[in-house]
Parts: C-alpha cells; sequence; structure tokens
C-alpha cells in the first residue's frame, strides 16, 4: 500500500527558520498581505482610503459623461446624469459620518 502522507501546510511568517524557506514564503506571505488588504475591516484607514476614491471617481465619470452628452446634444440627459455627481458625493458624505459616529 501507498505510504499516506500528511497534507503540506505552506510556511507562514511566524515559522520561517532558514533563508531559503524565506524565500519560498515571499510570495505567500504577499499573497496573504494583498488579502488581508482587500478584506480590511470597514472603519479601516485602507478601507476609508479606496471607498474615497470610489466616490470621488464615479462623480468623475458622472460629471464627465454629463459634459459629454451636453456636447452631444442630449440636453435633457445631461441635465439628468449631472444631478448624479451631488447625489453621489453627498453619498460618500453620509458614508464617511456613519464611520465616524462608531
Amino acid at each position: 500500500m501507498s505510504e499516506r502522507r500528511p497534507p503540506m501546510i505552506p510556511p507562514g511568517p511566524a515559522r520561517v527558520t532558514a533563508a531559503d524557506d524565506f524565500d519560498r514564503a515571499q510570495p505567500l506571505m504577499t499573497a496573504t498581505r494583498r488579502r488581508q488588504s482587500l478584506l480590511a475591516a470597514p472603519g479601516s484607514p485602507q478601507r476609508q482610503v479606496l471607498a474615497r476614491g470610489l466616490f470621488l471617481v464615479a462623480a468623475l465619470l458622472s460629471f464627465l459623461l454629463s459634459i459629454g452628452l451636453w456636447f452631444t446634444g442630449s440636453r435633457q440627459e445631461a441635465l439628468f446624469v449631472g444631478l448624479w455627481v451631488p447625489s453621489i458625493l453627498a453619498l460618500g458624505a453620509f458614508y464617511f459620518a456613519g464611520l465616524e459616529r462608531d
């Protein structure tokens, strides 16, 4: 019968002992850090920077779309999309006010 081996457990940052183990653990530690930054707590500084950027990018895209619609002759659509800008920014302000309250 074949010999049954225990499953391989990748070395974590605390288990690194030798230089060659450290070199092999680098991609794993980088992937772990990347996953932790994406799954950061809602009130964490990383998540706040990401949220602020997303609100500003959404408002900027809405503004640019409104300008594009205005100059292509779709005036009513441009005004409708242009009203999204303050709404998106207000939503962002409420989001950050809620974070500060907690």
